[in-house]
């Protein structure tokens, strides 16, 4: 397990690619939310969410997914209603 901070960010500029590259190898990773501790992977890589599934006890209730952008949504093939949701959510949230 590695421990990863903005400030090592700050730091060591390949640090970022090799972030990168874990993730889309299907490494599960923890991350902060605003109120809990979320744990994460790619989404595309089915053994990375197979695994997610097996740690969690989760059959077949849904996962939430994280984009990296309105882009990023559209290219993964999200369904228009989801991203005008996205995007009223986006605009009004404070």
């Amino acid at each position: 397990m590695k421990i990863i901070t903005l400030k090592d960010l700050g730091k060591d500029k390949n640090l970022k690619k090799e972030i990168k590259k874990a993730i889309e190898d299907g490494k599960i990773f923890i991350y902060p939310t605003d109120t809990i501790y979320g744990i994460g992977c790619n989404a595309q890589n089915e053994k990375a969410v197979k695994k997610i599934r097996e740690i969690k006890k989760r059959d077949e209730k849904p996962f939430s997914v994280i984009a990296p952008s309105k882009k990023g949504i559209k290219e993964n093939g999200f369904s228009s209603l989801f991203l005008i949701s996205l995007i009223f959510f986006t605009a009004f949230s404070f």
